[in-house]
């Protein structure tokens, strides 16, 4: 049983003993994933989040840990979930299309910081940019990347980014990844879960041509918190 597959085995048994409440620590323990740590959220909140739900401290702690990443992944396919181009008009989707086209960039800069192609989305309209990744890193499992962009866009201002991550082709889409300070320029960490072959396949392109092989969307976007806090809208 691969990594992956054995992921997929104790998520399913930890839905099904969700069915089964138990008041004694050990089993309790017992029947978790070993990845899960105690900040992670429960399977209830975990489905909260995967349909845009959680809160703000939730949705960070899953960008940068790997049982909660996968049981979102997993939570979204249940769920039929998909990437959110999939459900716009047919000119957003013409847009996502024209991201697998982009050539991943660039050859390593100073200090290990490499620059990698994104668009910003508003609405059906896209800007070109790029974000910095420094100082990335393939951990078990996956790959670390710390990112920061500048420069700014002023029409964004604070705004959280949604930021998902594209591969080389439509297979290859991982996230999304809420990253609050990003607008605000600041560095900002995820944990991209890749699977076994995408991982490898990283690894060696990365090393043969020394470019990164992915790009970035970006999306201005409201927290579940900001959606709950603000007064009710009006109309004329």
């Amino acid at each position: 049983m691969n990594a992956n597959s054995e992921f997929d085995f104790v998520i399913a048994e930890g839905f099904a003993r969700a069915a089964k409440p138990t008041t004694d620590e050990r089993e309790y323990r017992a029947a978790c994933h070993p990845l899960k740590t105690d900040r992670c959220p429960s399977i209830p909140q975990l489905e909260k989040i995967a349909t845009g739900r959680g809160t703000l401290p939730q949705t960070l702690h899953a960008n940068t840990c790997a049982y909660c990443r996968k049981s979102l992944e997993r939570f979204r396919e249940m769920l039929g979930i998909k990437p959110w181009w999939q459900t716009l008009q047919e000119t957003a989707q013409q847009f996502a299309q024209s991201l697998f086209q982009f050539e991943p960039l660039y050859l390593a800069d100073t200090h290990g910081e490499r620059s990698v192609q994104a668009k910003v989305v508003f609405d059906l309209t896209s800007d070109p940019t790029t974000i910095n990744v420094r100082d990335f890193e393939f951990v078990p499992g996956g790959i670390w990347l710390p990112v920061q962009w500048q420069p700014l866009m002023e029409e964004i201002g604070r705004s959280p980014i949604e930021l998902t991550v594209v591969g080389g082709n439509e297979e290859q889409i991982f996230g999304p990844y809420l990253l609050p300070g990003l607008g605000a320029g600041e560095r900002q960490e995820l944990l991209v879960v890749l699977p076994q072959a995408v991982e490898n396949e990283w690894k060696e392109r990365i090393e043969k041509t020394r470019t990164l092989p992915f790009n970035f969307i970006l999306r201005p976007c409201v927290v579940a918190e900001e959606r709950e806090n603000s007064p009710p809208s009006t109309s004329s």
